[in-house]
């Protein structure tokens, strides 16, 4: 069903397997800096970004309008093999919101 959008998902994976790669460098360099705030955001966007990497099919079927059976097979095919997707993401966005709460109301770095 992936056919030609192949090149697309694998691209897309590439490019968010780099940005996962620097935002736990950022968030390593942060922890070790004593930036406890800012390490638990970069902490927080990298756990999206691998929600986002795992979803990466469906975004490109959506993108490329693919017919629903197509979009129904790789919802499929996540819920089967990653359950834990959602939680991870969810995860993400509170740690996100966490640092920035962080950082706007206690002044912490």
């Amino acid at each position: 069903m992936r056919g030609r959008s192949s090149v697309t998902i694998a691209r897309g994976r590439l490019v968010l397997y780099i940005a996962t790669a620097v935002a736990f460098a950022a968030s390593a360099a942060d922890f070790a800096g004593n930036a406890a705030a800012s390490a638990l955001g970069n902490l927080g966007l990298l756990l999206i970004m691998v929600r986002l990497y795992i979803l990466m099919p469906v975004a490109v079927c959506r993108a490329y309008k693919g017919e629903k059976r197509w979009l129904n097979a790789e919802y499929d095919y996540i819920r089967e093999f990653y359950p834990w997707t959602d939680g991870v993401g969810r995860f993400g966005w509170m740690l996100l919101v966490a640092s920035v709460l962080l950082q706007i109301f206690l002044g912490l770095s």
